[in-house]
Formats: structure tokens, sequence, C-alpha cells
């Protein structure tokens, strides 16, 4: 069982994908998302190198990501290498789209009310991926990092995700016993999760 969810989006539906994140990491996932990627990585390397390491390879789909040819480059190398696709249909239609009829016989999340997906989705990528106990994770600003390592932005200490932070802020790198520190740009607590 490999460790983590692969989330391909167009850049567009932004604000889903780093919702959908932040759902996923509450319920103990490990969420790949290309604000990953550091400064200077050969970010197509990347890419590829999540995509042959994830567990499961989930897709927003909407008109936008219909259209972009690097969301269909990550579909189909994800099917090329038989990943387990979770198909999530965010917009549009799945039949009248250009690219998604790849998905017509695997069973999709309608979400186009704009809501996260229900437990029985996650449960079932739970089958894929490891899961932690949620919140064991996470660490809070004013904690001590428990690694030396980096740890991604999870959610503000309040529960929500907005203002978003800046792409810079996302991902910090702490040594084992530096105390997490707020979002500088928002100046709020926020909880921090463990990525390596």
């Amino acid at each position: 069982m490999d460790d983590h969810v692969f989330i391909s989006y167009s850049h567009r539906d932004q604000d889903y994908a780093l919702m959908l994140t932040d759902y996923l990491r509450q319920h103990g996932f490990n969420v790949w998302l290309d604000e990953r990627i550091d400064y200077g990585e050969d970010w197509w390397h990347s890419i590829v190198g999540a995509i042959r390491e994830c567990g499961a390879f989930l897709v927003i789909m909407t008109p936008a990501s219909d259209q972009s040819k690097w969301v269909q480059r990550e579909v189909t190398f994800a099917d090329s290498l038989d990943k387990p696709a979770f198909p999530v249909l965010l917009q549009g239609e799945l039949l009248s789209s250009k690219n998604w009829l790849i998905y017509i016989r695997t069973q999709y999340v309608d979400v186009r009310n704009g809501e996260l997906p229900d437990s029985s989705f996650c449960d079932r990528l739970a089958q894929y991926c490891k899961r932690s106990k949620g919140e064991s994770k996470l660490n809070n600003t004013g904690q001590k990092a428990p690694y030396t390592g980096r740890y991604q932005f999870a959610r503000y200490g309040d529960g929500t995700t907005l203002p978003l932070p800046k792409a810079e802020e996302r991902i910090i790198t702490l040594s084992q016993g530096e105390t997490f520190p707020p979002v500088r740009s928002s100046g709020k607590g926020s909880w921090w999760q463990y990525i390596d």
C-alpha cells in the first residue's frame, strides 16, 4: 500500500482542490498536490514521481480540467500505471466531455453541489492509501516539531483554510524542536502536517 493520494486538477479549480486536500488530510490521508513542488525543482519530474508513488489518483473533473493538457497528461500517465482512479465530478457532464470518457466504467463522486465527498469515499480511498488517525499527524502553531523535515499547511487553528496562505508559506522546513509558526500573511495560528 502506497502512502499518498495524488490530486490532479486545473488551477482554475484551485479553491476546491485545496478544500478537498484539507478534508482528506483531516481524515488522515497524505495528499500530494502540485503546491508541494519546491522552487528550483523540475516540476514535471516531480509530478511523474508523485504519480508513480501514489496509492490512488484523484482527478477533479470540470470543463477547465477537461481542457487542460497537463491534467490530461497526468490522467493518461496514471492510467498507464493502472493507478486506482477516484474521479470527482465538480462541474459539467461526464458524457459530453472530450476526455472524461476514460472513466465511463469507473464510479465517480458527483460533487456538483460544491460539497465534499462523504465518509464512504474516504473508506474506499483507505483501501489503497495509508491513513493515519487524523489529528495525530497535525501540529499546531506554538508546538515543537517532532521531526526534522518539511511540513505542509493543513488549515488554520480556527478550522478554516481562507485566506489561502501564499504559495511560499504552504510548506515550511523545520528542525526537530523548532516551534511551528503562524502563517505570516494572515497572522493566524495554523495546523501543519509532516510530509517528509
